[in-house]
């Protein structure tokens, strides 16, 4: 997997992110985005989305952080750009409510799920939803393989900044 260093503050450029793609293969890459800052993330993932071809697109992960009013807005927008699997940042949008939301993401608009980032604390909140995939640090592999088997894990054994 690669990611874009966006949690980490710092922001990578799309073409960059494609470059580096192209270089290492990953299975699975986020786009570039911008912690905190919905409007920024969404520029972003169109510049990336107009850059990239179908087959990065189909590999690659749009965080998803737009504000709680353009949520279903966004989705129309991401799936006309292409983009078919949506990063759902740890610790953001688990609340109860949110549970009908997810599954619309998933049934209804077709988008894969993927959890950006699980740490302790996340394991139960994940019990009540439907994803396809996680990436997780491998001290918690195993307690999060008890408690889901059908989903894909990426276990990240080692974080290095490449961009």
């Amino acid at each position: 997997m690669l990611d874009n260093g966006g949690f980490q503050g710092k922001t990578v450029t799309p073409e960059k992110l494609i470059e580096t793609f192209k270089q290492l293969k990953p299975e699975l890459v986020v786009a570039p985005d911008v912690r905190f800052d919905s409007q920024k993330t969404l520029e972003l993932h169109r510049g990336y989305a107009e850059l990239a071809d179908d087959k990065i697109m189909k590999k690659t992960i749009a965080v998803f952080r737009p504000e709680i009013k353009d949520m279903y807005h966004t989705l129309d927008v991401y799936q006309q750009l292409g983009y078919s699997i949506i990063g759902n940042p740890t610790g953001e949008n688990y609340s109860e409510g949110y549970k009908q939301f997810w599954k619309e993401v998933r049934e209804d608009y077709g988008f894969k799920i993927h959890i950006l980032g699980a740490q302790d604390g996340t394991y139960n909140l994940l019990k009540d939803y439907y994803f396809d995939s996680i990436d997780i640090v491998s001290q918690d592999i195993n307690e999060f393989k008890t408690i889901r088997n059908n989903i894909r894990a990426v276990e990240l054994t080692k974080w290095r900044h490449i961009l």
